[in-house]
């Protein structure tokens, strides 16, 4: 199970935008209206966590319950990445920017398919 160890959160207008971290400084992020913060709990009995960014390198191992190719969800790249720092900076005009930095830890596993010797008549 995920426990999240750290949690950020930032009011952007009515919005309010929850940053939680695991125990292996992953990253999930929740948004939703500011006036129903008293009915928002922090996931809990959680297996994975859900990144705030999904992305898959080309070759990269995939979780094995998707098998049509269609998805990224989850895939070794995305459980590669790990949360740097983060900041927030509101302008003189009261606009908020928060700037998330994730980077890939180790390599993702990458699968090679290699052709057989299609067309030979052997």
């Amino acid at each position: 199970m995920r426990s999240f160890a750290e949690h950020y959160r930032y009011r952007l207008g009515d919005m309010i935008a929850d940053y939680l971290v695991d125990q292996d400084r992953q990253v999930e992020l929740m948004i939703y209206p500011a006036e129903r913060v008293d009915q928002v709990t922090v996931p809990t009995n959680q297996k994975t966590t859900v990144s705030l960014v999904q992305a898959k390198l080309a070759g990269a191992a995939v979780d094995k319950n998707f098998t049509n190719g269609l998805t990224m969800f989850n895939s070794a790249t995305t459980q590669s990445l790990r949360l740097v720092g983060q900041q927030a900076d509101t302008t003189a005009d009261g606009r908020q920017t928060i700037t998330t930095t994730l980077r890939m830890t180790k390599a993702a596993p990458i699968s090679t398919i290699w052709p057989g010797n299609q067309g030979s008549n052997g």
